[in-house]
């Protein structure tokens, strides 16, 4: 069963989905509850999701190795990671970080996976400048 569906069978199981990735709770509010409940519902929700994760979501990690070819990005990088991330050590991002040459990387205090929920304002912050460069 892939995760939409797994999600789209009741509310409880979508507030729990959103405390994974949403460090504030007063961000998994009830309105964001039923619209990512609505979205579960759609036919063909996530389908692309559980292609990928079929084919590269391995019980021993991903089955693509990247980290050796970061060296090679040769434009401006900016990465962005929540510090309370449950699904994405910051030691990945750290790591990232320091491989890419033109990085620059921000972690969000108080911030879990995603980020431009749990603190749109901070995303903002580090984005604009970013791209204003």
């Amino acid at each position: 069963m892939d995760l939409p569906t797994l999600l789209g069978r009741n509310r409880a199981l979508v507030r729990w989905g959103l405390s994974n990735v949403l460090h504030r709770p007063e961000r998994r509010t009830q309105a964001l509850i039923d619209e990512v409940y609505r979205e579960a519902l759609e036919k063909r929700a996530g389908k692309a999701y559980a292609s990928w994760a079929r084919s590269e979501v391995t019980w021993h990690g991903p089955r693509t190795e990247t980290e050796s070819r970061l060296h090679e990005l040769a434009v401006p990088t900016l990465l962005i990671q929540g510090a309370k991330d449950k699904l994405v050590p910051v030691s990945f991002a750290r790591r990232a970080h320091a491989l890419i040459a033109h990085s620059q990387l921000a972690i969000l205090p108080g911030c879990g996976h995603w980020v431009q929920r749990d603190d749109p304002q901070a995303f903002l912050q580090a984005v604009e400048p970013f791209l204003r460069a």
